[in-house]
């Protein structure tokens, strides 16, 4: 099972914002076999996601099932 956590800060974002990350993250989620997958080439060795090289994912590369279900889960 992959995981992705979406962290956002409570004071900064009003509802309408969630609402528009929430469109987007089911419209993605939906459209999963059409979207391909990125590969890190080059990372640094910390914060990674800034400044890191990409390049499509390759199949060939070794394949994961596909996600069946998408969890949404909000604090209570």
């Amino acid at each position: 099972m992959e995981l992705v956590r979406l962290a956002i800060p409570r004071r900064v974002y009003t509802q309408s914002h969630i609402d528009y990350v929430a469109e987007v993250i089911i419209e993605v989620f939906n459209n999963r076999d059409a979207i391909k997958g990125l590969t890190i080439i080059e990372e640094a060795p910390t914060l990674r996601h800034f400044t890191a090289k990409l390049k499509p994912f390759d199949e060939t590369e070794g394949a994961k099932a596909p996600l069946k279900k998408i969890h949404f889960v909000t604090p209570t």
